[in-house]
């Protein structure tokens, strides 16, 4: 978590990871491609207007949610004492109508916060004072517009054991959590941090896919080659294959199973096309407004981001495992998409 979510170097969207890394022609590099020779009519970029969901508010309950689930992960539950208001327990229950356990109304292992209003009026003040390991029969109603109408307005049993109590963030685990952080205090603001650089990740991220789409509609394009689309099909079909040998399935089957997808040969290709064309709007706006990377630039980006990361010991080392022109056209459309989030207009829905 001590570092940031994305890199410069690095801050990809769908097509930019898929632009071949080594497309084996430098012709076929988007800068050294005259953008006009598959461009008619390029889109008013200026101008556009995209809508997207608001950025995602980070809250201190937003905090406490996520520490919340660091200490399932990292702290021992507490096995003596008693629930009270604000704890966060881990219960076994089952729910009986009529003596007989309904659907949906029992579960193992589950974590709750006394008071959140999670569960049905009377389950959570239930427990408070019940002591750990104890289990009790909570009488209780559902109430008359409950979703599940079999159960609106019923009479049921919830009997519930009290496994442990979560434990609360101390100084001692935090210096275990994070390196660069030794109290509470620091750890919270650590996790602010992070959740706030999360949801700007996000946000852009939704930003750039809207925009995406109205560069390219908003375009008009000449034949693609044969050899463009291909460039960027080629890295598309060599991901999903590394999934489906990782996953030790035949390709057709993978592909089938998890995405759904039979005729991959039209998917990629389609796919390949709109990667293709969003690279040469990208690149002709960043041949106007001057936005294409220099080598001093790119090794500086490359040099930055091997300092971030536990991953490279160095430049050279990063090289060997990533195309540097694969880098520089990252770079450039990050350079292109930040540049147009501060000319268009943006709403939020």
């Amino acid at each position: 978590m001590k570092k940031k979510i994305i890199s410069l170097a690095l801050a990809a969207m769908a097509c930019i990871s898929l632009a071949a890394c080594g497309s084996g022609s430098d012709a076929l590099d988007l800068k050294a491609i005259k953008t006009d020779k598959y461009i008619d009519q390029l889109v008013d970029y200026k101008n556009l207007s995209v809508s997207v969901a608001a950025r995602n508010e980070v809250t201190e309950s937003t905090v406490d949610y996520y520490i919340q689930d660091v200490l399932k992960k990292n702290s021992a539950l507490v096995t003596e004492g008693t629930v009270k208001e604000g704890d966060v327990v881990n219960i076994d229950y089952a729910g009986y109508l009529d003596g007989v356990a309904f659907d949906g109304g029992t579960a193992t292992d589950q974590y709750l916060t006394i008071g959140s209003g999670q569960f049905i009026d009377g389950f959570e003040s239930g427990l408070v004072g019940v002591a750990v390991g104890e289990t009790v029969d909570l009488n209780l109603t559902f109430p008359e517009n409950y979703q599940a109408s079999d159960l609106a307005g019923k009479e049921v049993v919830f009997t519930v054991t009290v496994n442990g109590i979560l434990g609360e963030l101390t100084d001692e685990l935090v210096a275990t959590l994070d390196e660069d952080v030794t109290t509470v205090a620091e750890y919270r603001e650590l996790v602010n941090s992070f959740l706030n650089e999360y949801a700007d990740y996000i946000y852009e991220s939704d930003v750039r896919e809207a925009l995406a789409d109205q560069l390219v509609s908003g375009t008009t394009f000449k034949e693609l080659s044969d050899d463009l689309i291909a460039r960027f099909e080629a890295p598309l079909r060599e991901t999903y294959q590394k999934e489906a040998d990782e996953a030790g399935m035949e390709f057709a089957e993978y592909m089938s199973s998890y995405y759904n997808i039979t005729d991959t040969d039209s998917v990629f290709h389609e796919a390949a096309v709109s990667c293709a064309k969003e690279g040469l709007v990208l690149q002709a706006i960043a041949n106007a407004e001057g936005l294409n990377v220099e080598d001093a630039d790119l090794d500086e980006s490359i040099e930055a981001f091997v300092e971030s990361s536990d991953d490279f010991q160095n430049s050279e080392e990063f090289l060997e495992a990533q195309d540097r022109e694969l880098t520089r056209e990252n770079i450039m459309y990050t350079k292109v998409y930040d540049y147009l989030m501060g000319v268009v207009t943006i709403t939020n829905e």
